[in-house]
């Protein structure tokens, strides 16, 4: 019996530790190859139910040029969210939605970090300039940070790439997308 209530507090005493780290998302990673404008390609399914809120890094390399400076990287991307239904055939099925846009990069965008968020130093507002990627902080790849943030709610998200005029089409360019989740919104009592 003691024996029992031990176990049973050492595996209480190690969920608790779970917020000691609020986040999801080590692992959490995608890979995408992109080299044409027609095909779209999607990231494993994401539970949203999961997390409460969630933040996408993509970062693009065109192995093809050093540093980045003569890159021919072009794609928008986005993430869709969709739902579990019973289909015809009685099967387990997915409804997805249409594909929410969060921005897109381009090599013509390239730029070193100027500011936090989107806020500009040189014309001293908040903006949403889309296709800015930096090339300052991760080496040799340009990154992006957003947001998710749903316009409808549902039960599952994934991520999407699609490559855009513009893009290298002789040999493809990889894309990492990375999603983080905050498990849990912090409180404190009074």
């Amino acid at each position: 019996m003691k024996k029992s209530i031990g176990l049973f507090l050492l595996v209480l005493c190690s969920l608790s530790f779970a917020q000691i780290k609020n986040w999801k998302g080590w692992a959490d990673t995608s890979m995408f190859w992109i080299k044409d404008t027609t095909t779209t390609k999607y990231s494993k399914i994401f539970n949203q139910t999961e997390g409460v809120t969630a933040s996408l890094t993509v970062m693009a390399n065109d192995t093809t040029a050093a540093g980045l400076s003569a890159d021919s990287t072009a794609f928008y991307y986005g993430f869709q969210v969709g739902g579990p239904v019973i289909n015809y055939s009685g099967r387990l099925d997915t409804a997805w939605a249409g594909l929410d846009t969060l921005d897109t990069i381009s090599s013509a965008a390239y730029f070193g970090m100027q500011g936090g968020g989107r806020y500009s130093l040189t014309t001293d507002v908040i903006t949403e300039t889309w296709g800015q990627a930096d090339t300052s902080s991760v080496t040799g790849f340009a990154t992006q940070t957003h947001p998710i943030r749903a316009y409808n709610w549902d039960t599952f998200f994934r991520i999407w790439v699609k490559g855009k005029t513009g893009t290298r089409l002789a040999k493809p360019n990889r894309v990492v997308v990375a999603v983080r989740r905050q498990t849990a919104v912090p409180t404190t009592s009074r």
